[in-house]
């Protein structure tokens, strides 16, 4: 037990079931029943429960919007409060509510806590694994609608009449097709989507066009609903030869479309006309053979014309689907063989009429339902798109560049794992122009990204269609190894091997343009006294040590105070930068020249040497008459004079 966690998708089971419980506790048995109460506990479990999920996922997402949880909370709150509030107000009063537990006494009160508490300690478990902020964002609010829905909907199959519960399956589907198209209409835009999309309205026209035929008890009631069932069916077979056309990745020429869109206008025609011509139907009548009244039919030639174009289609529609699964695998094989699921399912319940099962009654919700959730969930979690953009997709989830992409607000669309573990997760529909980093990059300000280890290179394209701009893709690229690969060939080209000071090269450039800029200074020559008996006496890797030990001394100067190289041998040279003060350029001399006697005594070699200096000050009148050769001339001979006057002494002097 003590190593046992919950991940995301069993604490999702644990809520559906809690609030299964409940829903049963308060359809089926009652308050005051030993096993009513038990199962109240139980179903308190999915309270806390929405809250883990919640914070789970928060917890799991840096870029949280903190202002938008908030509100998130107090929709929960409200979803929460109103349907119960509706459930008191309607039902029963809470006069009797507090009769009734009054009646039960504390028992009732204890088990309610005991549930929540049950829930709190399951709910500790959880490991916040396989967290996605855009599903909690939403799963809270379904939970709720769904509670609400199912606590009606149980009651209604148990005290609801027969016509009740027809009317209300046939609703349910109506809803939940709706429901699915809104979430198709939002899905990742796609040629997959557009099919979905067709589909789904089609489904629901045919729906609500049997919802009609199910509220009504008159001939006109029923016409109205043969011609609303007509069109939803008419639309359905053109969205589902679209359907194929995408899914199979087929080449169904413009004129199959026209005869699909002709016959079908013939059918819807032919049910309008009916009256006149008889040709679809003889007769549209009411029946009362059953529990309530339906719709009897006398079908005509045109009926069985289209019945028979129907079958047709629909049976070169699912061989097409089989013979291209045969030729496909993985995610592409499941999603046909789960669309011919559900192509089958949308005829049930016509067979299920023709064998007598469901009486003279059709039950179309069945087939839609089924088909509708199937299909919606062949584009959501199989990723019917267009193939190439699924390849592109699959190109750039993959890939070793991170992207993110934003509308041409800045707000973001899409970001793919690698920039993720480069930037964090970011919340989608974000303003990007409010983070620090991407908000500098899209300025232009910067290029470049580099964390502890990493150095990315950025670039920022703006994509347009029609001329108009559509928004931005920044990519971000792992350019570390090119990057320090340029630093190492850089510091080949500028520095010293041994030092690691500047070679005479860069110093002298970079000098002379701080001198042509206006600037001034003061140039100093060093040079370590009797380093050739250094080198004879102790050998050449004390004498290296040396001049590393003079070297790191001048480290300490930022190149913006001392420039510093090695002019080669035991030779050093530095330039104050914009320092023309006498009394300065002593007393930083004199701390060069006692911070390498301290790291010689240090390091052991106290007495072995020391340094001499020669220093030129150049006032602003005439730097820029002056260069690298004036000065190293004068310094250097100012060096020498310390020289032959006795060493580890210094010379300042104007030029």
């Amino acid at each position: 037990m003590k190593n046992l966690k919950l991940t995301y998708e069993h604490i999702k089971l644990i809520t559906l079931l809690s609030l299964l419980s409940d829903n049963l506790a308060g359809a089926f048995f009652g308050a005051d029943s030993v096993l009513g109460m038990i199962l109240h506990m139980l179903g308190k479990i999915w309270i806390p429960l929405v809250f883990v999920i919640l914070f789970g996922g928060i917890r799991l997402t840096p870029a949280v919007n903190h202002k938008s949880l908030r509100y998130q909370i107090y929709a929960f709150a409200l979803l929460y409060a109103i349907p119960f509030f509706i459930y008191l107000k309607y039902t029963v009063t809470f006069k009797a509510i507090k009769e009734y537990y009054t009646e039960l006494g504390p028992a009732a009160w204890i088990l309610n806590v005991i549930g929540v508490l049950l829930g709190i300690a399951v709910a500790r478990l959880y490991s916040g694994e396989k967290g996605k902020y855009i599903f909690f964002r939403s799963f809270l609010f379904w939970l709720i609608l769904s509670h609400t829905f199912f606590i009606f909907a149980i009651k209604g199959l148990i005290y609801g009449t027969p016509f009740q519960i027809y009317l209300g399956v046939h609703l349910t589907v109506v809803v939940i097709c709706f429901s699915m198209l809104v979430l198709a209409m939002f899905h990742r835009s796609s040629r997959g989507q557009m099919a979905m999309v067709f589909f789904l309205f089609s489904a629901m026209i045919y729906l609500v066009g049997f919802v009609i035929e199910i509220l009504s008890s008159s001939e006109e009631g029923y016409y109205l609903a043969c011609i609303v069932e007509y069109f939803g069916e008419a639309l359905l077979f053109i969205a589902l030869l679209y359907y194929t056309q995408i899914l199979c990745k087929l080449k169904i020429p413009y004129f199959a479309y026209a005869a699909q869109f002709v016959i079908s206008l013939c059918a819807v025609c032919g049910v309008i006309t009916y009256r006149k011509n008889h040709i679809f139907y003889k007769t549209l009548s009411v029946a009362y053979d059953g529990p309530f009244p339906h719709l009897r039919l006398e079908y005509g030639i045109g009926f069985f014309a289209w019945i028979s174009y129907i079958v047709l289609l629909s049976i070169i529609l699912i061989t097409l689907m089989i013979i291209t699964a045969k030729k496909t695998q993985g995610f592409e094989k499941k999603r046909i063989v789960l669309s011919v699921v559900c192509f089958i399912f949308c005829w049930i319940p016509y067979v299920l009429k023709l064998t007598g099962i469901t009486g003279t009654y059709e039950i179309p919700a069945i087939g839609m339902g089924v088909a509708g959730i199937g299909l919606f969930l062949v584009i959501t979690r199989y990723g019917f798109m267009d193939s190439l953009t699924r390849a592109g997709e699959l190109v750039v989830d993959s890939g070793s560049y991170g992207i993110l992409v934003t509308d041409s607000t800045y707000k973001l669309q899409y970001q793919n794992p690698q920039i993720m573990k480069i930037l964090g997760r970011l919340e989608i529909d974000s303003d990007l122009r409010e983070n620090p980093i991407l908000s500098k990059i899209l300025k232009g300000e910067i290029n470049m990204i580099r964390t502890v280890d990493k150095v990315y290179d950025v670039r920022v394209d703006e994509f347009k269609e029609k001329n108009i701009r559509q928004g931005y893709m920044i990519w971000v690229f792992d350019n570390t190894d090119h990057y320090y690969a340029l630093e190492k060939i850089k510091e080949i080209a500028e520095r010293d091997p041994l030092t690691k000071l500047y070679n005479r090269n860069v110093f002298q450039e970079r000098m002379e343009e701080h001198l042509k800029a206006g600037g001034t200074g003061t140039f100093i020559m060093m040079d370590v006294d009797n380093f050739k008996q250094v080198n004879d006496k102790y050998g050449h890797k004390i004498g290296d040590a040396v001049l590393l030990l003079l070297a790191n001394v001048l480290k300490a100067y930022r190149d913006d105070e001392l420039l510093t190289c090695r002019i080669g041998g035991d030779e050093f040279a530095g330039f104050f930068v914009d320092v023309t003060d006498e009394d300065k350029v002593k007393d930083t001399i004199t701390d060069i020249m006692t911070n390498f006697a301290k790291q010689l005594e240090g390091n052991g070699y106290k007495g072995y040497t020391s340094i001499s200096v020669g220093a030129l000050i150049c006032d602003k009148d005439k730097s820029k008459e002056a260069d690298f050769d004036t000065f190293y001339t004068g310094a250097d001979a100012l060096m020498y004079t310390v020289k032959r006057a006795g060493k580890n002494k210094y010379l300042v002097k104007s030029m």
